[in-house]
């Protein structure tokens, strides 16, 4: 099983369901399936085909999600890149990455590989103009699914491929720690350049038949705002996702009562800011610790009261901890340590 496959399933049993939604364009899944095989078959006319890489320099958007799973369609890698980064930074990455094609929304680098803008009308009616593919390739596991880049500790960010397994591996995952399912409305302002953005909301929307929300940017009372008129219920973001929406004057005046599942990774989160977001929605705020390349290391469903807890063994992490029970506790310094007995 991959993502496409997954994918077509889903399509196959919410045909007339919402997709996804980005402003006055609400595409049923039997609508994004349409227009995802016609963007796949424009993206064979431009010579990408299974093995090849499209790189994608640009912001959140239905289009962008569009080329994504064209891509595992066709079983060609999608690289994504942060379009906020300078021209010559990209064209480190883009030189890393060697894709056949690149679509952006920003200025894209002067390099030696054909290149159009995701964010222009005519670019985009060409790439999807054509007839469905009547053919799509076998499915292939193995075959490197989705590929982004992460700083690390040291030195250039490094680029970190997924297959389609593997993928397909963290999107049930997801579903198994989220609690995200085929009745929620997802919130996407977590960027698709990040694992939490791809695979924690959008690829995992797309899998369990939810609808999925993109936003192009962070603007916490227009986000806000969206949840309240859409009826957003679920959102996998980082902690200063969440204290962004926590601290928007217009927070209080929002009938936020739609809005009941959520997990956050990256870092620690405020005590306060985790007692403000458990207090309002129904279930916790789940924790996730993880990397770009395990994604669902450790996961603490018990915010709430055990805050001071890192985690369990994830779905995937592919070890079990002799004491479930209990948690990995982070460690105090000995200062630390004295100052709370004290």
């Amino acid at each position: 099983m991959d993502i496409w496959q997954a994918f077509e399933r889903t399509a196959e049993a919410y045909p007339f369901k919402e997709a996804i939604v980005e402003g006055d364009s609400r595409l049923t899944y039997a609508e994004l399936r349409e227009l995802v095989e016609r963007c796949a078959a424009g993206l064979q006319g431009a010579g990408i085909g299974p093995g090849g890489r499209v790189a994608l320099i640009a912001d959140t958007s239905l289009r962008h999600c569009v080329v994504t799973l064209a891509c595992q369609a066709l079983h060609a890698m999608s690289v994504h890149v942060v379009p906020r980064l300078k021209p010559v930074e990209m064209a480190v990455f883009l030189n890393d990455a060697l894709p056949g094609l690149v679509l952006g929304t920003v200025e894209l680098p002067d390099v030696e590989v054909a290149a159009a803008r995701l964010d222009d009308d005519a670019s985009w009616s060409r790439l999807v103009r054509g007839e469905r593919s009547p053919q799509l390739p076998a499915a292939d596991e193995q075959a490197l699914s989705n590929m982004m880049y992460t700083s690390g500790t040291t030195g250039q960010p490094k680029g970190v491929p997924l297959t389609h397994r593997q993928t397909y591996e963290r999107v049930l995952a997801g579903t198994v720690h989220t609690g995200f399912g085929s009745r929620d409305r997802v919130l996407g302002a977590m960027p698709l350049f990040h694992q939490m953005g791809m695979i924690g909301n959008f690829m995992l929307a797309m899998v369990v038949g939810a609808t999925y929300y993109p936003v192009a940017r962070m603007l916490p009372a227009a986000v806000l705002e969206l949840i309240e008129r859409e009826r957003l219920t679920a959102f996998f973001g980082s902690p200063t996702h969440w204290a962004m929406l926590a601290g928007d004057p217009s927070l209080h005046k929002r009938d936020l009562t739609s809005f009941r599942k959520g997990a956050y990774a990256g870092a620690a989160m405020r005590l306060d800011q985790l007692e403000f977001w458990n207090q309002r929605l129904d279930s916790e705020l789940i924790h996730v610790y993880g990397t770009s390349e395990t994604m669902w290391t450790l996961i603490n469903p018990d915010t709430r009261t055990r805050p001071e807890i890192t985690g369990r063994p994830g779905l995937t992490t592919g070890c079990v901890s002799r004491r479930p029970e209990f948690g990995t506790r982070r460690r105090l310094s000995r200062t630390a340590r004295k100052a709370s007995s004290s």
